[in-house]
């Protein structure tokens, strides 16, 4: 090595403070978390930090001769970016030709680098520096691999085929087979990314038919989580005699086809990221899956077995199959598909269009006038077209509600190839990435017009406020409120922020308010007046549990006669699927259920539905009781379940949560509780009780509205409605009604 080139093997060391700007990654997290696992190897900054990346191709260009070609090159990270990819410090270490893609079998091919790579981070070997004139110890280490996604799956271990082809979900995906489209979807898998209260959570029409998502994203496993897992994989074997045979579990619990030889790298657990996908390739499957359903074109994905699909998963009436008047099943046409004139004009202009030199190749020559399409565009031309051009070509020529989510994607891949990574620009764009990605597939599922779908999570700031504001231009200025102005501002944090929700009192319909509320006196038709009109059966429907936007259409709330029950059916299967959807821990009887838990049920119960302010502690009380009954109920619907059928898993349930509730009631307290039911049941003698005609919810409500809104513990009702009181001196403990009660 020269000695110039030496002298830039310690570059790194120059870039390594404190940036919000990234521009090599000697600056990324990744970097700065393995020097802090192995400070031995950051103590000399001439060790040698390498990327390794492969992909194949056919040298034989479009030929019909079938054949595959795999280089597998070393990248040096310590050279500054204008060094590190430049073809003289690009090392081609293996090639790996045949008449077809090796598959699982590179492990074999990458057994002599790996090799290598292990005696250079275990010994190392002497080195002369050039530069400083001096021998030392040189060690390196493999930061991570650079693939496509097809090359993902041959270096990780993890098959990227298949409904369990997500390396990030793994066997906890949402995925699933079309019917008419026979291939895997992950459609509407990406709502669980998204905070708990997005509304796209709690959509159900413009998303798969009827479901509301209330999970979380699946937890992000580390890399000792990781090794654990492939250290518990069989070994092998690799060649031709052995290519077919798989994993037991394979495509259902799991995807793995090998253990990673990368695996063997004593550091390899350490590595924050140790597979990354190339971002052209991203691109250019993202830009041609775009170009071809908006030009629909013979390529599209928009076919009809998609259109077949579409009728038995979503709720999109104007988008399915029919039938012409002559018998004949056609296409509906779709507001994201250019009509054939706009097409014509977007060729037009693609032909006559021209860039810098150096800028992008010839996109002209990609453009067939005749037949209105695009063809042949290569790599780079898809990165220029979905960077730059997206904006300006489809803006005018499709609907606000489609072209500014595919005016989103641009942007986010803009900054994604951008020489100047800015760390929280990257954090703004993984939460809105998300919701662009559902804006895309429902192309007129817009969020509210004041959702800006960044939150801030200040304390101290009101919930009201946790979004930020729009820019309103730059000529903006500032002035005081009007009187008016301040009082709608007033009322607009009044009706919807919810940390005042319960020191609000309205009385009678103050001006400007559009929410009605009716006294505890109320007749009954004033409260089906302001309840909200919808679609028919849609409170007794679950498919319908999702926040409103404003609290004038929450459902209201009616209890029976004497305020213990919901008299409305639906509301007890809503509570029910709150509290599955927060089921996190191991809540096995209701007793068990700490009081934030419920509280935090409740605060989401209150998000639903509104009710008189004098029945506040009367709901409160119905819903602690039929949150308890329902408890009960489903526990005992699902250990029945299991009996019948020892396989039998609840959807809702998380898996070690359901582990443990198997050792539960195998558990001697369990059994226990069980012959004394069953003891009490045979006995045949009664426990009678003091209440007489007035029933336990009663005493339960006056005991809790006595101890100031706090319920009063179990022991304490049993106590209340099991002794006499008039019979009994005050200096004495009370009687109990019999010995059995007592005991």
């Amino acid at each position: 090595m020269s000695r110039k080139t030496a002298e830039h093997m310690t570059w790194h060391l120059k870039c390594c403070g404190d940036t919000n700007e990234v521009i090599h990654p000697a600056q990324s997290e990744a970097w700065r978390h393995f020097d802090r696992v192995h400070p031995s190897f950051k103590r000399e900054p001439r060790n040698v930090r390498l990327g390794l990346a492969t992909d194949g191709f056919n040298p034989w260009a479009h030929s019909s001769t079938p054949y595959s070609c795999w280089p597998v090159f070393l990248t040096v990270y310590n050279l500054p970016p204008e060094m590190c990819m430049r073809p003289e410090f690009t090392f081609l270490t293996l090639v790996i030709a045949g008449p077809k893609s090796p598959g699982r079998n590179i492990d074999v091919f990458l057994r002599p680098l790996i090799e290598d790579l292990k005696m250079l981070w275990s010994t190392g070997v002497e080195t002369y520096d050039s530069y400083r004139k001096q021998n030392f110890i040189m060690r390196a280490m493999l930061m991570w691999t650079i693939t496509d996604f097809p090359g993902y799956g041959m270096v990780s271990g993890w098959s990227t085929h298949g409904q369990l082809s997500c390396p990030y979900c793994m066997e906890m995906t949402q995925s699933f087979y079309l019917q008419h489209g026979h291939k895997p979807s992950f459609f509407d898998c990406h709502r669980q990314f998204l905070s708990q209260s997005h509304p796209f959570r709690f959509d159900h029409t413009n998303f798969l038919k009827g479901r509301v998502e209330f999970g979380n994203p699946p937890p992000q496993l580390d890399g000792v989580s990781m090794r654990h897992r492939v250290e518990n994989l069989p070994d092998v074997l690799f060649g031709k005699p052995f290519e077919n045979k798989t994993i037991e579990g394979f495509g259902s619990t799991h995807n793995w086809v090998k253990k990673c030889i990368f695996w063997e790298l004593p550091y390899w657990q350490d590595n924050l990221i140790r597979h990354n996908l190339d971002v052209m390739h991203c691109e250019k499957n993202f830009f041609d899956n775009i170009i071809h359903t908006v030009m629909n074109d013979n390529m599209t994905k928009d076919n009809k077995k998609a259109r077949l699909d579409l009728a038995l998963y979503c709720d999109r009436e104007k988008l399915q199959m029919r039938y012409d008047r002559y018998g004949k099943l056609v296409k509906p046409n779709a507001t994201y598909a250019l009509t054939s004139e706009k097409k014509k004009l977007i060729c037009a202009w693609l032909k006559q269009l021209r860039f810098p030199d150096g800028y992008a190749s010839n996109i002209s020559r990609c453009v067939n006038l005749n037949e209105s399409r695009l063809f042949g565009m290569k790599s780079h031309d898809c990165h220029v077209f979905m960077q730059r051009l997206i904006p300006i070509a489809f803006r005018g020529l499709l609907p606000s509600a489609v072209w500014g989510p595919l005016t989103d994607i641009s942007n986010f891949f803009r900054s994604l190839c951008s020489p100047i990574i800015k760390p929280n620009e990257m954090q703004e764009w993984e939460a809105k990435i998300v919701e662009t990605i559902y804006d895309v597939q429902t192309s007129w599922n817009q969020p509210p017009r004041n959702y800006s779908g960044i939150g801030s999570n200040v304390p101290g700031q009101l919930s009201v406020f946790c979004c930020p504001g729009q820019s309103i231009g730059a000529h903006s200025r500032t002035r005081c409120l009007r009187l008016e102005e301040k009082n709608a501002a007033e009322l607009y944090v009044l009706l919807n922020c919810k940390e005042v929700d319960g020191w609000v009192t309205m009385s009678g319909n103050p001006a400007g308010s559009t929410r009605r509320r009716s006294s505890s006196s109320g007749s009954q038709g004033q409260r089906n007046r302001d309840q909200p009109q919808g679609k028919k059966g849609r409170g007794r429907n679950l498919k319908g549990l999702r926040p409103p936007e404003n609290r004038e259409s929450r459902t209201w709330v009616k209890l029976t006669d004497d305020k213990l029950q919901f008299a409305d059916p639906s509301i007890p299967r809503a509570i029910t699927a709150l509290w599955k959807s927060r089921f996190d821990g191991p809540y096995f009887t209701f007793d068990r259920v700490p009081n934030n838990k419920i509280n935090e049920i409740y605060a989401c119960f209150k998000t639903l539905y509104q009710w008189d302010r004098a029945d506040n502690l009367h709901v409160r009380n119905a819903f602690i009781n039929c949150m308890r009954h329902r408890w009960s109920d489903n526990m005992r619907d699902v250990r029945l379940k299991w009996v019948k059928d020892p396989s039998y898993i609840p959807y809702w349930m998380p898996p070690h949560l359901w582990s443990q509730l198997l050792h539960y009631w195998d558990s001697d307290e369990y059994k226990m509780l069980q012959e004394r039911g069953a003891k009490n049941r045979n006995s045949g003698e009664r426990v009678t009780h003091t209440t007489r005609s007035i029933s336990f919810g009663i005493h339960e409500m006056r005991m809790t509205e006595a101890r100031g809104g706090v319920q009063p513990p179990h022991q304490e009702k049993f106590k209340e409605t099991h002794t006499f009181k008039k019979k009994v001196a005050t200096n004495q403990e009370p009687m109990w009604i019999n010995e059995k009660a007592k005991h």
